[in-house]
């Protein structure tokens, strides 16, 4: 079996790679079409574009309602239930994903009262629920199959891509964006449901009660932990809607974009993690746990310290390439949002442990916290801040978020002797040099991109550079890392 022959970190950093892969193929696509949207249709269009694909995502919540997450973690500890497990999670699934759909379509015609657009908007995509759930995603993931999603993500965001090129040419094509953002779906979906069942046989339904109250019991948990999640991480936008405007919205949404194409990169980390963190559980191998959490925690700062620095010195040059300097707001929203995914990156690896866990009761309290948190601060900030305060709530709920979790997972080695609890290493030496080398690559990027005007793609490869370079001669990036790369590549 191929996994055997892999070190912990090597099949981290091989499931990562494939995620990663899929992911860059999907947001650099999602990239590119953001920016043609806001060109084409404009920042208050937009904004509400923005606005209908955060609500829709309630509802493809509440079709999954996080038997996604409770099936990866339960696959991976046990493939050969692989089938029953799908079967019964996509019973459930169809039946939620139902109700989803005509309570969407309920809202948008009879309940909400929003301009015309908004609502043609909403009535389109209130199918995304039926279309998400025949992904089976989780079962691809908890296979280490990870290729699969890179194929179906392509053709998916091919398509999507390709329809917004052809067929949005100014403000009144507004439903053809919605309507190729659907059919890249299904055609995502649809892919990855064939392969599905090539991987594990023909899925099986079972509609019966004691099913659903099983799953209920055990999944649904998830399914909290996710409607918090996306809750909070949404809450700017909601609360924008009501006390500012669409074209606020559609400035917001342009930093968000930018930064949820890094954070999305983020995600996956947990999604490489879960299998291996989850083998280590089950084994109660409590040194091969801490060791893969310090790892991951290293792996994280290295990697995103640099990001946010670099995002902050060159925000104002990748607003208006992309976008165009008439939203050079967007670029101050920007410099404040970025510093969110250092704290994404470090969640990251306490939720995943968690959730490999199944620790249902603390993933839903440390949620309800941020989401408390920010329900009672967002719309405050967005009072008097306005739009920047929309930004600085996200990256406040962000760090109140990290806290919440470092909390409830050290509350796991609450009574437990040296042997059974996590022991978890930061190396500070280790991170003050990756601090320094970040702030100096951070100048010399200014520098290349302000003084000498280097356009920023050269301005990013050189910051890459550099910084990999730094990284070397203060060994913050060790030969060892190096190696178990290489040995995954081989």
């Amino acid at each position: 079996m191929e996994t055997a022959q892999l070190t912990y970190k090597q099949r981290f950093i091989k499931n990562l790679s494939l995620l990663y892969l899929a992911t860059l193929i999907s947001k650099i696509f999602a990239l590119i079409i953001n920016i043609l949207l806001v060109r084409k249709l404009g920042a208050s269009i937009y904004g509400e574009y923005g606005f209908a694909l955060t609500l829709v995502t309630y509802f493809t919540l509440i079709a999954d309602s996080g038997l996604s997450s409770y099936g990866e973690t339960t696959i991976a500890k046990d493939r050969i239930k692989a089938k029953k497990t799908a079967g019964d999670i996509f019973s459930f699934n169809l039946i939620l994903s139902l109700a989803s759909f005509f309570i969407l379509l309920f809202l948008a015609i009879k309940v909400l009262r929003f301009g015309k657009i908004q609502t043609n908007m909403l009535l389109l995509i209130s199918i995304l629920p039926l279309i998400e759930i025949f992904s089976f995603n989780y079962v691809i993931k908890a296979l280490e199959k990870n290729q699969i999603m890179a194929f179906s993500v392509f053709f998916g965001r091919l398509i999507y891509f390709l329809g917004i090129i052809v067929f949005v040419e100014n403000k009144s094509d507004y439903l053809f964006a919605i309507l190729f953002f659907i059919v890249g779906a299904f055609l995502t979906s649809i892919i990855q449901f064939g392969f599905v069942i090539r991987l594990i046989g023909k899925i099986k339904l079972n509609f019966s009660f004691k099913n659903f109250k099983y799953l209920a019991v055990n999944g649904m948990p998830f399914g909290i932990v996710s409607a918090l999640l996306i809750l909070y991480g949404s809450l700017p936008v909601l609360f924008l809607k009501v006390f500012s405007t669409d074209k606020n919205i559609g400035y917001y949404y342009m930093a968000g974009r930018l930064v949820f194409f890094v954070s999305s990169f983020i995600g996956l980390i947990m999604g490489a993690f879960i299998p291996i963190i989850s083998e280590a559980i089950k084994n109660n191998d409590f040194k091969k746990q801490s060791s893969i959490i310090s790892e991951l925690l290293r792996f994280n700062y290295t990697f995103l310290i640099p990001i946010c620095f670099g995002g902050v010195v060159l925000s104002r040059q990748i607003i208006s390439v992309f976008f165009g300097s008439k939203y050079m707001l967007s670029a101050q929203l920007l410099d404040i949002m970025i510093w969110s995914i250092l704290f994404m990156g470090i969640s990251s690896v306490f939720g995943g442990y968690l959730t490999s866990l199944q620790d249902r009761k603390s993933l839903i309290l440390s949620f309800l916290v941020i989401c408390i948190v920010g329900v009672l601060t967002v719309p405050v900030l967005i009072k008097l801040f306005g739009v920047y305060g929309a930004a600085i709530s996200s990256l406040f709920n962000e760090f109140i978020m990290v806290v919440s979790l470092i909390i409830f997972s050290s509350r796991r080695n609450k009574n437990k002797n040296i042997y059974d609890r996590i022991n978890i290493k930061v190396n500070a030496l280790n991170l003050i040099k990756v601090l320094l080398i970040s702030a100096i690559m951070a100048y010399i990027v200014w520098f290349f991109s302000v003084v000498l005007y280097f356009n920023i793609a050269l301005s990013i490869t050189a910051g890459i550079f550099i910084y990999f370079v730094l990284s070397v001669i203060l060994k913050t990036l060790s030969i060892k890392d190096l190696s178990e790369i290489k040995g995954t590549i081989r």
